[in-house]
């Protein structure tokens, strides 16, 4: 899921930094955790990868079972 903004207070999983109201955020799935949810600011979405997780809506993320609601 890119664009939309964080609705609540929520940290990059990479950098930990705030992610801002109406800031950009990408869901990444961490499918070495069960495709655990991993909101990602757009300064670590190249870290993400690098981390094997992979974007919200990939058929990786969605062929484990962790599909968008998971």
């Amino acid at each position: 899921m890119t664009g939309g903004g964080a609705a609540r207070s929520t940290n990059c999983s990479v950098c930990e930094r705030l992610i801002l109201p109406g800031e950009s955020v990408r869901i990444f799935r961490d499918l070495e955790r069960g495709g655990r949810r991993r909101p990602t600011c757009p300064l670590c979405h190249r870290e993400a990868r690098a981390r094997g997780w992979v974007s919200d809506g990939d058929p990786r993320a969605e062929a484990t079972g962790a599909g968008p609601d998971a």
